[in-house]
């Protein structure tokens, strides 16, 4: 996925799910306002938290949404 497709796409699956920026954040690993720069596109994010946020849009693409107490194991 581009980068530049990060912020509309993790904004629409937060909606979507009824999440608010903080519990997506809480799925991803980070805190509120990162999510808040993410979706703004003030932030492109990299690394661990780049690949926590395609696990989780990878699963709602793949027609497997993450259950509300789940969250995706980070690596470390």
């Amino acid at each position: 996925m581009d980068d530049e497709n990060i912020p509309s796409r993790l904004k629409a699956l937060r909606e979507a799910r009824g999440w608010s920026q903080y519990k997506l954040a809480e799925h991803i690993g980070c805190n509120q306002s990162t999510v808040h720069r993410i979706e703004n596109g003030d932030r492109i994010p990299r690394g661990a938290l780049k690949k926590m946020i395609l696990l989780v849009i990878d699963s709602s693409t793949a027609g497997k949404p993450a259950g509300e107490n789940e969250r995706p194991a980070m690596a470390v």
